[in-house]
C-alpha cells in the first residue's frame, strides 16, 4: 500500500511539474509584490488552511508573506498580490476568496485542484491557476473508495516549485 501511495503521489508531482507555464506566470505575478513595494498576501479555503500556514512559514517562503486581512476596509497597494490555496470540493469558498481579492483590486494566484471562473475587476488580471491534481485519495480500497489524501503534499509541492521560480526571477532581476 505504501508503494502504491508513493507511486500515485509521484505521478501527481509530475503532473504539477508539467504546469511550467502556470508556475512561471504565477511566479512573475507574485514576484512583483516581493520585488516592488507591495505585499504578498496568503489565504486559503478551510480545508487548505494547513497548507497556507505551512507555506507562509516555510524557510523558502518569499519575504514578507502575510495573511490576507479579513478587514474589508483595508487599503491595498496596486503592487499587492494574493496567493490562495484551495482543496477539492471548496469551489464556493474559493469563489468567495477570489471575489474578495477582485473587489480589493488584488491580483491572485491559486494553488489547488479546481479552477473557478470569477469576473475580475477592470484593470486586474484574471486569477492564475496552478492545478494540484489532488481531488481525492490516491489509493483505492477494496470497496471502491479511495484513501491516502494527497492534497496537502501536492499543495506544498506546487508552492515549493512556485517559490523556486520566484527566487530565480528575483536573482535574475538583480
Amino acid at each position: 500500500m505504501i508503494k502504491m501511495f508513493s507511486t500515485q503521489l509521484q505521478g501527481v508531482f509530475q503532473k504539477i511539474q508539467q504546469e511550467e507555464e502556470a508556475l512561471e506566470d504565477g511566479a512573475r505575478l507574485l514576484a512583483q509584490a516581493v520585488k516592488g513595494s507591495g505585499t504578498l498576501y496568503t489565504t486559503a479555503t478551510p480545508k487548505a488552511a494547513g497548507i497556507e500556514a505551512a507555506a507562509r512559514c516555510a524557510a523558502d517562503a518569499p519575504a514578507g508573506c502575510t495573511p490576507f486581512p479579513d478587514d474589508n476596509n483595508k487599503d491595498f497597494s496596486p503592487m499587492d498580490r494574493v496567493l490562495i490555496f484551495s482543496a477539492a470540493g471548496e469551489k464556493e469558498a474559493l469563489t468567495e476568496l477570489l471575489e474578495q481579492a477582485a473587489a480589493s483590486f488584488v491580483p491572485a494566484v491559486v494553488i489547488g485542484p479546481e479552477a473557478v471562473d470569477v469576473a475580475s475587476a477592470e484593470g486586474v488580471e484574471a486569477p492564475i491557476h496552478i492545478p494540484t491534481y489532488a481531488t481525492d485519495g490516491l489509493v483505492p480500497d477494496l470497496d471502491g473508495s479511495r484513501f491516502g489524501d494527497g492534497t496537502t503534499l501536492a499543495g506544498l509541492y506546487a508552492f515549493q516549485l512556485l517559490a523556486l521560480f520566484i527566487q530565480d526571477m528575483l536573482e535574475d532581476a538583480e
